[in-house]
């Protein structure tokens, strides 16, 4: 395997905003200076070591402190409730995202399971969060058998097709309103020192020990190559899944950065945009909302209607509210092609377009 970059050190002196937990720190114990010969942080009950900062006032930093549970060999990043302040713009966890699968991978020996529409959560032993590092507020009874000293990383599932029902359920002030119909699928518990295989089996033997109705450690099975790759991925198409993702054997968790050890197979793409306006409707939908008028990334418009149910063209996302849309193919003007509206997101704050591989750009 390639060798990894390490990472950056602080500067000396650098002013920068760090937390254990935003919450229960004092004010005057969230900043610290780092020593003109040092990048040890003292001043609370935890030493904390800076080991890799943002370009400007350590936007995101990230601290080891005294509690971690390290991988062999490698800087782990762990603390209470894993995510920063917001002050300077650059909230969220640091979870690992994956790379798209690309035919130049042999993808023999790599762990396969279902890639799940479901919104994704981190947990931290207290709470969840969301990649921007909002807090989501599960009801008592949810969390009643989670694990306090094991982090977990999953999706928020309320079934297949159905990523706008548990965006709602999830996002609803009323705690108590529909997450006894969400399940959370567990794909890796980032703290555990061991390798990707040893960590999901001691999570899955905590909650043989620790039953819950509402959690679910996701299946992974062994891939037998390429041919088991588009047999697998057809058959849960068929079943109105999103999609695979495959993970490489005895793989760490690369905390903060898209790993090339995860990778995520589908038949179309996805993107996000912005929601600037909405065209009315005809016929059956002569008098809600035809197709949401919304901006790419890139600046580009165009307008969705196709995944709009009546539910929600009567009652649209807002303007300004991010939204997930999927498409076969960018047009020749740079549109996409039969984009269909898949949920908001409430975990993202910006427009992200999709990146297409050569030859399927203005197609």
């Amino acid at each position: 395997m390639p060798r990894r970059k390490g990472p950056k050190r602080a500067a000396a002196g650098e002013d920068i905003t760090l937390t254990k937990n935003a919450d229960s720190l004092p004010e005057e114990k969230k900043r610290r200076k780092v020593d003109s010969d040092k990048t040890e942080l003292k001043g609370d009950s935890t030493s904390m070591t800076v080991v890799e900062a943002g370009p400007a006032g350590f936007k995101s930093a990230i601290v080891i402190t005294d509690s971690d549970v390290k991988l062999p060999g490698r800087k782990q990043v762990s603390y209470e409730d894993f995510t920063y302040l917001k002050d300077k713009g650059q909230p969220g966890t640091q979870v690992m995202l994956a790379h798209k699968y690309t035919d130049d991978v042999d993808p023999k020996g790599w762990w396969m399971s279902e890639k799940l529409d479901g919104l994704r959560a981190f947990w931290n032993g207290n709470n969840f969060y969301s990649r921007l590092g909002n807090k989501f507020y599960a009801p008592e009874y949810f969390t009643k058998n989670f694990p306090k000293d094991i982090q977990l990383d999953g999706e928020l599932f309320f079934g297949r097709g159905e990523f706008s029902k548990a965006v709602s359920i999830v996002k609803s002030k009323d705690v108590d309103k529909g997450w006894d119909k969400l399940t959370f699928e567990i794909f890796d518990a980032p703290n555990i020192k061991a390798e990707f295989e040893d960590r999901i089996e001691a999570v899955a033997d905590y909650f043989e020990k620790n039953r819950t109705p509402y959690v679910h450690v996701l299946e992974h099975v062994l891939c037998k190559g390429k041919d088991n790759i588009e047999q697998q991925l057809k058959r849960v198409e068929t079943l109105s899944g999103e999609g695979l993702m495959i993970r490489e054997a005895k793989s760490d968790y690369d905390f903060g950065t898209r790993s090339k050890t995860l990778l995520k197979i589908k038949s179309f793409y996805d993107a996000e945009a912005i929601v600037i306006g909405y065209e009315k409707g005809k016929g059956r939908n002569t008098g809600v909302v035809g197709a949401l008028c919304c901006r790419m990334e890139c600046g580009t418009k165009f307008s969705v209607g196709s995944g709009l149910n009546d539910k929600e063209r009567k009652n649209p996302p807002k303007k300004g509210s991010i939204i997930t849309y999927k498409f076969q193919e960018l047009t020749k003007s740079g549109k996409p092609r039969f984009p269909t509206y898949i949920g908001v997101r409430i975990d993202m704050d910006k427009p992200k377009d999709a990146v297409l591989p050569a030859g399927k750009n203005n197609e």
